[in-house]
């Protein structure tokens, strides 16, 4: 499927706040390892989404990847956050 700038913009806005998280919660207190695993897998499945449009790859089914491990991140570290404009992604 391709991406018009519109949407390919929402979705990098929602893709860099998930990396805005994940760079926060590097940082000192430790984290057990599964956390930590999780915070290494989901930076490199955001890093290996794509940055131009491409048909191989199943753009919807990657970024629901994305969003099923960051509530997954969410969950294991106990906090309570979303990404308030997803609302606003309609396909």
């Amino acid at each position: 499927m391709i991406l018009g700038f519109h949407r390919g913009a929402e979705i990098g806005a929602e893709l860099g706040f998930y990396l805005g998280v994940l760079e926060n919660h590097q940082i000192p207190p430790p984290i057990n390892e599964k956390i930590s695993n999780l915070i290494i897998q989901l930076r490199q499945i955001i890093e290996q989404f794509p940055k131009v449009n491409c048909d191989s790859v199943d753009l919807f089914e990657s970024l629901n990847t994305i969003r099923a491990q960051f509530k997954k991140l969410a969950a294991l570290l106990k906090i309570k956050i979303e990404y308030s404009d997803r609302s606003k992604l309609s396909f």
